[in-house]
């Protein structure tokens, strides 16, 4: 087991030294801990976190932003022209018997 090491401008200095009791270690390791805690930093003992990721900016906002709002988006149970033209085909299709298969009920399974 490594001592943690406090990290100081560039210079890291190691808490807890060889001549200090097993008492004194814990201590200096407990004193340690609640240093990052109230100071924010983090312990990651060199181990992968995603915190790097987590730090950085969100750009959702912004491409919610950059695409432009839609007819149902403005007005609930408005179609617009594309969907509206695609219902009225599902319907004359369906109305003459062809329709869109069930997942699995093709031609295939019917050998």
């Amino acid at each position: 087991p490594t001592r943690p090491r406090k990290k100081v401008g560039r210079k890291t200095f190691q808490v807890g030294g060889a001549g200090m009791s097993t008492a004194a270690q814990e201590l200096s390791k407990l004193l340690f801990q609640k240093s990052a805690k109230i100071f924010g930093n983090y312990i990651g003992n060199n181990l992968r976190s995603g915190r790097r990721e987590l730090r950085k900016k969100l750009y959702g906002p912004q491409l919610v932003d950059y695409y432009p709002l839609t007819v149902n988006q403005v007005i609930p149970g408005l179609l617009d022209e594309k969907q509206q033209y695609r219902l009225e085909k599902l319907n004359y299709l369906n109305s003459k018997g062809i329709y869109k298969t069930k997942k699995g009920q093709g031609k295939r399974t019917k050998k």
